[in-house]
């Protein structure tokens, strides 16, 4: 079967490891040296239409494809593992300040002295004698 990069774009990818839909091909890498096809990418989604960037491209090896259909690409795709996020401040975090609670093991002054385990600190409390 004969297929054009433009036809190739066309088709939606489907991962025969779960059965998810991956999404269209958006592109392909080239070899120039040997002037083959070496992988097919596929764009990851727009964020906020767009104005937010998008997701991570997902570049899918063509040794990973199994077969391509008039409609589709199945491919067996295994995801690389995610790397740890870190954590994400809220909205009202990044609006008024770093958080409105102290964690509860944190020490106040009482008298003098720290006492720990007093409880949650709010903004606008008076530490010191008590």
């Amino acid at each position: 079967m004969l297929c054009r990069l433009s036809d190739l774009r066309d088709k939606e990818v489907v991962n025969i490891n779960n059965g998810s839909c991956m999404g269209c091909v958006s592109d392909v890498e080239l070899d120039t040296c040997s002037a083959r096809v070496t992988a097919i990418v596929i764009y990851g989604r727009s964020r906020l239409f767009g104005l937010l960037g998008r997701d991570e491209d997902t570049v899918i090896c063509w040794s990973e494809i199994q077969c391509i259909g008039e409609d589709t690409v199945l491919v067996k795709y295994c995801p690389p593992p995610c790397p740890p996020q870190r954590h994400r401040d809220s909205i009202l975090d990044r609006l008024f300040g770093c958080g409105l609670f102290l964690p509860q093991q944190e020490a106040i002054l009482v008298g003098g002295q720290l006492a720990p385990g007093a409880g949650p600190l709010f903004p606008g409390d008076q530490v010191g004698e008590g």
